[in-house]
């Protein structure tokens, strides 16, 4: 996605902009909801909560247009049994997010369980007696669970299966900013996730905040629309989705918005894979234009003779290279 504005002075900034292209992936025998990607770009989707069965977690390959079955099975739900055996044979109860490491094993937060199944073997296997809404994973593979019925947000070392307070007292008003995370509260938390230091954004009614990786402080990110869908990329961009496409770029800066023809706050993660196309939890995709050049129409930038200074600003998510300039008048 690019946006550029071509500002200078006594004129009003010129603007030109890539919105992308809008498309979709082809849909399950199901209702689903897209919530994780792995580094190859296959998406992961559990069934939508109006669904009857909704213990099974479905994998999409871009490659082949197919989607397949890598846990629990579509005749049950309510129930999660088959730890030890593979995933596909297990069963799962109300999967709420799903999320994989840099391995490849996924974990799968359902109610009350924190499950992961093994990349290499796919077994199945229960991690801890807690379960979450929404998760996110480091570098190190500890995995975050936000837990929306405590207001917490829970760490887990799956070495050891131990889960520690990492952010939230349990409390539902919205508080804490400048102390520890851990004496924090939120009001209606729904959505973590990772930027590439590490930092934890957490989505809360009206507002985003973060806690820093080193020192465990909590501070407000973004005050945004309330927005259920949240993705960092690897600048540290921070999308979110507020009818359009929201990017909040770091550190602490004021959000832009993109026309992106998403006119819906639509719940659920957004994902991106390696080659920048954007997914929508509800299968929505949006791809960046193709078509190049982009041309910037003519502007006049000075109202004078005198020096004028003229500053192009790229406020999209891509590089953008400038081939080349024409100047014109006296």
């Amino acid at each position: 996605i690019y946006e550029c504005f071509l500002n200078g002075v006594g004129t009003a900034p010129q603007w030109l902009a890539d919105p992308g292209t809008l498309g979709s992936i082809p849909k399950p025998p199901v209702s689903v909801s897209l919530s994780a990607i792995d580094a190859a770009g296959n998406l992961y989707a559990i069934p939508s909560v109006s669904l009857p069965t909704t213990g099974v977690v479905y994998q999409f390959t871009p490659k082949t247009g197919q989607w397949t079955v890598v846990a629990g099975e579509t005749s049950a739900s309510g129930v999660d049994t088959g730890d030890g055996g593979p995933a596909t044979s297990a069963t799962l109860s109300y999967v709420n997010a799903v999320a994989l490491d840099s391995a490849g094993n996924m974990f799968i937060a359902e109610t009350f369980k924190l499950r992961r199944v093994d990349s290499k073997t796919g077994i199945i296997t229960t991690i801890a007696q807690e379960g979450g809404q929404s998760l996110a994973i480091d570098a190190y593979g500890y995995v975050y669970v936000l837990n929306e019925g405590t207001g917490k947000v829970r760490k887990l070392d799956p070495s050891t299966g131990v889960l520690t307070d990492y952010a939230g007292n349990g409390q539902t008003t919205s508080s804490g900013d400048g102390g520890p995370a851990t004496s924090a509260s939120f009001f209606q938390p729904n959505a973590i996730a990772l930027d590439i230091q590490g930092n934890l954004v957490i989505s809360e009614y009206e507002r985003v905040r973060k806690v820093d990786v080193s020192s465990g402080i909590i501070t407000t990110y973004a005050n945004t629309c309330g927005t259920t869908s949240i993705a960092i990329d690897a600048a540290g961009d921070l999308y979110l989705s507020c009818g359009d496409l929201t990017i909040v770029p770091p550190p602490l800066a004021t959000p832009r918005y993109v026309e992106t023809q998403l006119l819906t706050n639509i719940a659920g993660p957004i994902l991106r894979d390696p080659a920048g196309t954007i997914y929508l939890s509800n299968g929505t995709t949006l791809s960046p234009t193709l078509e190049s050049p982009l041309t910037m129409p003519a502007a006049r930038v000075n109202a004078s003779s005198s020096t004028a200074v003229v500053g192009l600003t790229n406020t999209g998510n891509a590089a953008l290279a400038i081939n080349s300039v024409a100047l014109s008048g006296a």
